[in-house]
């Protein structure tokens, strides 16, 4: 290890945990400590075949409290929409002569179960459309599911409704037995995408099996008795997810392309001006045996958007694309409610419209990227659409980051930003302010690409302020590989050896509302950060592979000494490409 690492130095960390408030109140200071959590679950067969008590229930009462959870159920057998939808109007404008009356009963039902509770929170759980695909109302559906929780919204007098849906199963793809199977499916997705506060859940995999009668059942229209129990499990978290929205903050990772452990001015290096990165490692959380996944970029890239190591990615070396099954962490967030964009370089991927290896396929719901680094006057895709960019590239990455950052600030959705630099890569083409700066030092080059990142970061982090978000946003900075020169790397060699100076980076966290300050010495790796940051979001795991990676929130908390397990590193496994 080099001498230069510091000793331990853990400070506390002091998680603030953020009220929800109700509806139309001045605030969370004003919420009810006492007020319930409201789930209404309701609809036709599938919803009649789930028991709450089998699963849902105790989730949320695992999670809230039982004595703050109400569960109310009122499903009914092969009924369409329009029972629930007043005055719900068919294709050609026609109106039934019931509409509307289904609802009644479930609004009676719930007086009775409120009482006169205060609710905290109220989240609809719908399971339904079957009858209406049989009936050829799909053209309708998404308006009518709309209508239905704009009477929700009205009966409770709140615009803050959380609604998750079942999507439709793979029953009848073909609509061959039911004419508008796949276009109520489609509007399930449709609806739960028109807002933040909307979910689905898929059903496409509960429908094989036991059913609850013991009869074999292979893709039914009903589900098997297991897969109510799994319907209940993936209603609950999504319930959950729905109840917890406010309270989770938005992320914002940032990578440096090449920078070393000690290239920046809060670890002394002698000349190097980096006051952003200072100021962040004043008032936030250092983790100074900070390491790379591998020495050069595309793998510790793939580590951190897989919390795995990069070997299990299909990313061995540079220009490796990340497999299409792998699980990212926009993935995660996404599903769970976040915003997603990713800017700058990627080089994990494809940059094409259509790839099952572009940012779109690994979560992302906008991105403007370069497929490697790059400098001025960049060649970048925006969704898939080449663009010719003028200026330098590390500001104008930024640019569009902060255009997201502005773009959704104020919606109900928590971000999820990447912000992937191309510096301080070589050609070393893009100047700081001062153009002149280092004019007289060895490498003057990668040194300037270092202050005119940190003047970036610099821009986004003010941005974030300006906003009004930075209280609740986890920003997360490092770099993807040890630095250029070994004299400062953090120790012996650098970029592409797996010795110390090619793996070890500069690591530093803030989240002002979460209580981050400190420093460490306990060993830590990019890996860490996808289970890391859902542990600090509140999200419960659900990677479908193996994770390398470990949460290190306790790190911050200054009662580990110790890494739980080693950090493997490979390089040199493949040729880069």
């Amino acid at each position: 290890m080099s001498d230069l690492v510091p000793s331990n130095a853990s400070l506390t960390l002091i998680l603030g945990v953020l009220s929800l408030a109700a509806c139309g109140s001045p605030g969370p200071a004003s919420v009810d400590a006492d007020a319930a959590h409201l789930f209404i679950l309701s609809g036709q067969s599938n919803m009649d075949g789930l028991d709450p008590d089998e699963s849902f229930t105790p989730m949320v009462e695992a999670e809230f409290g039982a004595e703050r959870v109400i569960v109310v159920k009122d499903a009914h057998d092969g009924q369409p929409i329009r029972r629930w939808c007043d005055g719900w109007q068919g294709a050609d404008g026609s109106t039934p002569e019931v509409t509307g009356d289904l609802f009644d009963v479930l609004m009676s039902e719930v007086d009775a179960a409120v009482g006169d509770r205060s609710l905290a929170s109220v989240t609809f759980v719908w399971m339904q459309g079957e009858r209406d695909a049989r009936e050829s109302h799909g053209e309708v559906y998404e308006a009518s599911l709309h209508a239905l929780v704009d009477q929700l919204e009205a009966e409770f007098e709140r615009d803050d409704l959380g609604v998750v849906v079942g999507r439709l199963s793979d029953f009848d793809l073909e609509d061959a037995k039911y004419p508008h199977w796949t276009m109520v499916r489609e509007a399930h997705e449709r609806f739960a995408d028109a807002s933040p506060r909307h979910m689905w859940v898929d059903t496409d995999d509960l429908n094989d099996g036991l059913n609850r009668r013991g009869d074999v059942i292979e893709n039914d229209v009903h589900y098997s008795a297991v897969g109510y129990r799994m319907l209940g499990e993936r209603f609950a978290r999504r319930a959950i997810d729905l109840v917890r929205l406010p309270e989770r903050p938005n992320v914002v990772l940032v990578m440096a392309d090449d920078q070393g452990w000690g290239d920046v001015g809060y670890n002394e290096h002698p000349f190097v001006q980096t006051p952003t990165l200072d100021a962040m490692a004043a008032e936030g959380f250092v983790y100074d045996r900070f390491y790379a996944a591998a020495p050069v970029c595309s793998p510790t890239r793939a580590s951190v958007l897989t919390g795995r190591s990069p070997v299990r990615t299909n990313v061995h070396s540079w220009g490796h694309y990340l497999r299409p099954h792998e699980r990212t962490l926009a993935e995660t967030l996404g599903e769970h409610g976040y915003e997603t964009g990713i800017f700058g370089k990627f080089h994990v991927g494809s940059a094409q419209p259509n790839s099952p290896c572009n940012p779109t396929a690994m979560g992302f719901d906008e991105w403007c990227i370069g497929l490697n680094f790059f400098d001025n006057d960049p060649f970048l895709s925006r969704g898939g659409v080449v663009e010719h960019r003028e200026g330098r590239g590390s500001e104008i990455l930024v640019d569009d980051a902060i255009d997201f950052l502005r773009r959704h600030a104020d919606e109900e959705a928590p971000l999820f930003c990447v912000v992937w630099f191309p510096s301080p890569h070589d050609p070393h083409e893009e100047l700081p302010e001062d153009p002149e700066l280092y004019a007289e030092q060895d490498f003057a080059g990668y040194y300037r690409e270092i202050t005119l990142l940190d003047e970036q970061l610099g821009r986004l982090r003010a941005e974030l302020r300006s906003l009004g978000i930075a209280d609740d946003t986890l920003l997360w900075y490092c770099s993807d590989n040890g630095g250029l020169v070994e004299a400062t790397s953090g120790g012996r060699a650098r970029k592409g050896s797996v010795y110390e100076g090619g793996l070890r980076v500069p690591s530093v966290v803030e989240w002002p509302a979460g209580g981050l300050r400190g420093r460490t010495s306990v060993p830590a790796c990019t890996s860490d950060i996808y289970p890391t940051v859902l542990s600090l979001a509140g999200i419960e795991d659900e990677a479908p592979h193996p994770l390398d990676g470990v949460d290190i929130s306790t790190y911050s908390k200054g009662d580990t000494t110790t890494r739980p397990h080693p950090i493997g590193f490979w390089h040199g496994f493949a040729p880069g490409q």
